[in-house]
């Protein structure tokens, strides 16, 4: 065995798993209170078709995003086996490539601007107001899509070598640009929704550069060759990497596809409608972020133990994680249950909205338990780079909403959002079912 070929001993820890968990879901926090912070300030606007356009250009923005959303995962992945076998050369690939990836994907969609805006009023309809103020959304926010995608490909680096309190920076600091620079653009310049977009795009290349050189002063030494890109491009590993990738895309397609749905049954029933469904989903992103902390630790602890060859630790991950995930999501349940009134205020004066949104409200604090195990279950599964049963598992999910819109239909957002809660939970005992195919891998003295 090489000398840069040594498997680690990975801490499954119960205060381990929390030390991993807790800045992530600080950091992850901060992500939704940007989304938060958009719809707060187009909430007092003079009519509800600001929060409808912010609704749905941050949807087509996020949608572009998560396509993409191997950068972040599929990185971890690789990384965290990587890392747990004490392959240093094997680390420093998927960064490579995800920069590369990244950058490239985002100047060929930002030359694709007029086309993403006749796609979206297409597949999207609403009000003439709200398709003019997605339109302007989009128009400025695309220009920050290449510093996005590296972004995310950096954090997947960092969390894949259990790096999380530099993740944690990274998020934070990008998140707190972005709210800061929202009541600059807008309530300072007058901005609107363009200067709500523009506040996004100068926060995440600032995050990029700083975050670079933080990295490149704490890691100097696994960055050895980092500008070697040739042998990285032409290296083995495509495959593998293009593999996890395509999975991981179709997952996240359908994923989407679920909250377009519910957008779009907003749209469609009326702009206080899409106004109230938008306030949920933030409110769902909230939970979700919360409870990724864990499911972020797992990926990182699930590689880790797989490189190691350690199915001990392995199992002390799944179950110690999923534990501690599941007493969050009661908690979050519960300050929920207390907290509407002041909640929805903050992001809203409209009486209608706040109405509607209230009478969805049990459906929200269920959010956080009918989701926890499907939020665990991708964590576990991506850090054991089985993007097959992610797929698989998401298709079947994805089925399951189908099917219960139509046999709900009738109930108008009662039946939608029952029909989410159940997609949620088919979502994580789809993968639950398949927990002993992670097992599959020698293990190592």
């Amino acid at each position: 065995m090489t000398q840069d070929r040594i498997p680690r001993k990975i801490d499954s820890s119960w205060r381990h798993i929390w030390h991993l968990s807790w800045p992530i879901m600080i950091s992850n926090l901060s992500q939704p209170l940007v989304t938060a912070a958009d719809t707060a300030m187009m909430g007092h606007f003079d009519d509800a078709s600001y929060i409808g356009g912010v609704a749905l250009g941050s949807l087509i923005i996020h949608f572009l995003v998560m396509l993409f959303s191997f950068l972040r995962m599929g990185t971890t992945a690789l990384t965290s086996q990587a890392h747990g076998a004490g392959n240093q050369r094997a680390v420093l690939l998927p960064l490579q490539r995800g920069l590369v990836i990244g950058a490239g994907a985002g100047m060929v969609l930002i030359a694709t601007l007029p086309l993403l805006i006749a796609t979206a009023s297409l597949i999207l309809p609403a009000s003439q107001a709200v398709e003019h103020h997605m339109a302007d959304y989009i128009s400025v926010q695309i220009f920050g899509l290449p510093a996005i995608l590296m972004n995310a490909a950096l954090l997947g680096w960092l969390y894949g070598q259990q790096s999380m309190r530099l993740g944690m920076i990274q998020l934070l600091l990008v998140n707190g640009l972005n709210i800061g620079l929202n009541f600059l653009f807008v309530l300072g310049f007058d901005g609107g929704i363009k200067g709500v977009a523009l506040a996004s795009v100068v926060a995440n290349w600032l995050g990029f550069l700083f975050v670079v050189m933080m990295i490149k002063r704490q890691f100097s030494r696994q960055l050895a060759g980092f500008f070697a890109l040739g042998s990285a491009l032409r290296g083995s590993g495509w495959s593998a990497y293009f593999s996890l990738s395509r999975d991981i895309v179709i997952r996240t397609f359908l994923l989407y596809l679920v909250e377009a749905t519910l957008l779009y049954f907003g749209g469609d029933e009326g702009d206080v409608q899409l106004a109230s469904l938008q306030i949920v989903l933030v409110i769902f992103h909230l939970v979700a972020f919360a409870l990724d902390g864990f499911a972020h630790a797992s990926e990182a602890l699930v590689g880790g133990a797989i490189g190691s060859g350690s199915k001990d630790t392995l199992t002390q991950t799944i179950w110690r994680s999923t534990a501690m995930a599941g007493f969050v999501s009661v908690l979050i349940a519960m300050l929920l249950i207390v907290s509407a009134p002041y909640l929805l205020a903050i992001f809203t004066s409209y009486d209608d909205v706040i109405a509607q949104t209230m009478a969805l409200w049990w459906y929200v604090v269920c959010l956080g338990p009918a989701s926890v195990l499907a939020f665990q279950m991708d964590g576990i599964f991506i850090g054991a780079a089985h993007g097959r049963a992610l797929r698989n598992g998401m298709i079947l999910s994805f089925t399951s909403f189908v099917g219960c819109l139509l046999l709900l239909r009738d109930w108008g957002l009662d039946g939608v959002m029952l029909a989410f809660i159940i997609y949620l939970i088919v979502r994580g005992l789809s993968l639950a079912i398949r927990l002993r195919h992670l097992y599959d891998f020698p293990a190592k003295a």
